[in-house]
């Protein structure tokens, strides 16, 4: 519909976005809900959540192309291909004909949209200046299927503008003046209203900044939700060195005081101190479990008198500045004395509210800790839930599930007092001193690891190897150039921004089978960082993977030993790696986020000399050393359970057929590679040899008529000393054989 006087409210009316604009969304994607189909919009424009992206990697055969897919029906379709993309959106017309507007790096501002009067799609270019695109349609209810509209909005010279498909986008309308700010996004609220999210310069919104995070390891926006963040605004994070992701979230979940618990394999971000979601009386416990509820007193734990906690604020140009809380108590005695660093810069009014915040947790995770069982009906809890529960006949506490585990039928559960008015602060704080900035450390040299693996990801199914490495400690390590030797010089290949977990066996590991879970042997390594436990539920999920010698492994358990962590309940050969015998000194590498370098086709098979010269340092210092490069990124893997029959005496035709073992997808949703071409077949009988090319890709079946039989043996035959079986794969070649005597 047309906004009403083409223009803002006069009063604003604020509300939260509906999804999915609460979505977390990158520059370079986008959610909008439609059709059942594209170019279908017969059932509405509510039916499924629709996900626009684009492919920004340059050396991708696919770089340029935008591309929708469907989150419930799962269609896609690459719509247009336009390279040097910075910023995306995505709407739908009545008909679900996809509208798509974006931004290039030449700072163009465009619309590619489907135009009713040529009945063709158009590009519309906005005028010069013209930044910030974003896109919806106003209102996807059937029952406004006559009045709703494509809306597109922008900002110029500071100035917020929109324009409407009814238009033909060809008239701007003015939304006022805004300054330096920026247009995030548009669409509907829950008060039914179109709102346009306009920034500021408030900082970034906590929900951007850790979905930003998830995205940067390679997490997709589908497998996360971090809406419950969206009004929390963040001035500013200071990255003085180089962070894991990990890192980055717990200092944000601390300081901000939220969870990401895994809900359904989504990670889901809960903020502290909401309502209870159950109410547990100690009879609904389950009897295998003891109730054991205890208190400071029992445990043998003291109160902390004192929170230090250090940021770095702006205004004294990010020198590290200390606000201190404290807690007295006539009935309490509190000593000791916490100093939390963090590298948010915050006010001082927000950084004593924050550590007044933190002592007042503190102090609930002394006063009372409880461990109890629960049934299966409670399978809805997850950890970070609040719930109050009897911690003694008739007296309930409200407590925080920090541990909720599936054992032997039912729940473990680990608890920790948890009052609401903890996150809640009036505390006020005194301007800090400007200080003197602290001296940096020199770079010391990178240790890293070439790694010539199975794709570990879909969008990895192309050429490429992956690398990981760290820098020495105690040294100013922050990343380090890989390069590789073309003639006489050495050419870049990619950076290693961060360190990974890295570090060598120190007990010998026997091989086992990769079809059961190890659980007999034990994984004892030395390691950069320590390790994190997994559940058996992530590790179906994928997570928990590292590389072993030349063996992926998933570690569920790690436990300290001495200065080494010993792993156990293993999963062998991940990813169709080889089981064997890892000896002491073999490396280990946790594969949560290596690096992957793209390679031409040119060097499969070849010998690459590489090097990682740590940032800082001079790159003729680095060693240099040869890696054999095969391509295992492309390698398919052999198929399974050969069935050959042959038709006699009607034909003597051998009809073959197999079961595909493909690399991508999961366990439960194997997918084939896009460059997967078909099968070949090698039979063998004595020194004579036929192959056959089979360019099916759906039917994994092959008949050896006798007419082929005759022309290749010479006769008919009743049996062959070997059939071979391989994937074809357009960039690896043929894959590993499965290979059978039939008869």
């Amino acid at each position: 519909m047309a906004l009403p006087d083409d223009g803002p409210s006069t009063t604003p009316v604020i509300a939260d976005y509906i999804a999915p604009y609460d979505r977390f969304t990158g520059p370079l994607e986008d959610y909008e809900e439609g059709g059942i189909a594209l170019n279908d919009g017969t059932l509405g424009l509510q039916v499924q959540m629709w996900y626009l992206s684009y492919n920004s990697i340059e050396d991708d055969p696919n770089y340029g192309d935008f591309t929708v897919s469907a989150e419930d029906t799962l269609e896609s379709a690459v719509i247009i291909n336009v390279a040097g993309v910075k910023r995306v959106g995505l709407a739908f017309n009545q008909n679900n004909d996809p509208f798509i507007c974006y931004e290039t790096v030449n700072c163009e501002a465009k619309l590619y949209w489907y135009d009713l009067v040529p009945q063709d799609y158009v590009t519309t270019t906005l005028p010069a200046g013209s930044r910030w695109v974003a896109c919806c349609l106003d209102d996807h209810r059937q029952t406004q299927t006559g009045t709703s509209d494509v809306i597109l909005g922008y900002i110029r010279n500071g100035t917020l503008y929109y324009r409407q498909e009814r238009d033909r986008f060809a008239t701007e309308y003015s939304m006022g003046t805004v300054g330096a700010a920026v247009l995030y996004k548009v669409g509907m609220t829950k008060n039914l209203r179109l709102k346009f999210d306009v920034r500021e310069g408030r900082g970034q919104r906590l929900s951007e900044i850790q979905g930003d995070v998830f995205s940067l390891v390679g997490l997709p926006a589908s497998n996360f939700n971090v809406a419950d963040l969206y009004p929390i605004w963040v001035r500013g994070f200071i990255v003085a060195d180089v962070y894991s992701a990990a890192d980055v979230s717990r200092t944000l979940q601390r300081d901000y005081f939220y969870d990401l618990p895994q809900v359904d394999y989504k990670l889901e971000a809960i903020l502290r101190g909401g309502p209870n979601v159950a109410t547990i009386t100690q009879s609904e416990c389950v009897l295998q479990e003891d109730v054991s509820v205890e208190t400071a007193r029992e445990q043998g734990l003291e109160y902390p008198r004192k929170v230090h906690y250090v940021r770095n604020p702006a205004e004294t140009d990010y020198t590290p500045t200390k606000v201190t809380s404290e807690r007295r108590s006539p009935d309490i005695r509190a000593v000791s004395e916490i100093t939390i660093d963090s590298a948010l810069n915050l006010t001082t009014d927000d950084a004593a509210q924050v550590a007044d915040k933190i002592h007042k947790a503190a102090w609930n995770d002394v006063d009372l800790k409880a461990t109890f069982g629960l049934p299966e009906d409670y399978a809805r809890l997850i950890p970070s839930n609040p719930i109050s529960f009897e911690v003694r006949a008739n007296v309930y506490k409200r407590v925080r599930i920090t541990k909720f585990d599936f054992v032997d039928g039912y729940f473990k559960v680990e608890a920790t007092l948890d009052r609401a008015s903890s996150y809640i602060s009036g505390a006020t704080g005194y301007e800090p001193v400007t200080g003197d900035t602290p001296a940096s450390t020199l770079p010391g040299d990178t240790t890293w690891e070439f790694m010539d693996l199975p794709a570990l990801i879909a969008a990895h199914d192309t050429l490429r190897y992956y690398v990981a490495g760290r820098g020495d400690v105690g040294t100013g390590w922050h990343g380090a150039q890989l390069q590789r030797e073309v003639g006489a010089n050495f050419e870049k290949e990619g950076d290693i921004p961060s360190a990974e977990t890295m570090g060598l066996v120190e007990e010998a590991l026997p091989a086992a089978s990769p079809y059961f879970i190890d659980t007999t042997n034990t994984l004892l390594v030395s390691l950069n960082i320590a390790p994190t436990a997994y559940t058996t539920d992530l590790l179906l999920a994928g997570k928990g993977a590292w590389l072993v010698g030349d063996e992926i492994i998933q570690v569920r358990d790690w436990v300290a030993e001495g200065a080494n962590w010993r792993g156990s309940y293993l999963f062998r050969g991940r990813l169709d790696t080889p089981t064997a015998l890892h000896s002491i000194g073999a490396r280990v590498v946790f594969l949560a986020n290596p690096i992957s370098i793209l390679v031409d086709g040119s060097l499969l098979d070849t010998t690459l000399t590489l090097r990682a010269a740590s940032y800082g340092s001079d790159p003729t210092d680095a060693t240099d050393a040869p890696y054999s490069y095969t391509g295992r990124s492309c390698e398919e893997w052999p198929p399974e359970d050969l069935v050959a029959t042959r038709n006699v005496p009607a034909t003597n035709d051998w009809t073959l057929s197999w079961v595909p073992r493909y690399r991508l997808g999961n366990s439960a949703n194997p997918i084939p590679s896009t460059n997967f071409y078909g099968w070949r077949l090698t039979f063998t009988v004595g020194a004579t040899v036929v192959v056959i090319n089979n360019t099916s890709t759906t039917t994994p079946s092959y008949t050896f008529t006798e007419a082929d039989q005759v022309t290749g043996f010479g006769s008919a035959q009743s049996s062959f000393d070997t059939v071979e079986i391989r994937a074809l794969n357009y960039l690896g070649g043929e894959g590993k054989s499965l290979s059978e005597a039939v008869s």
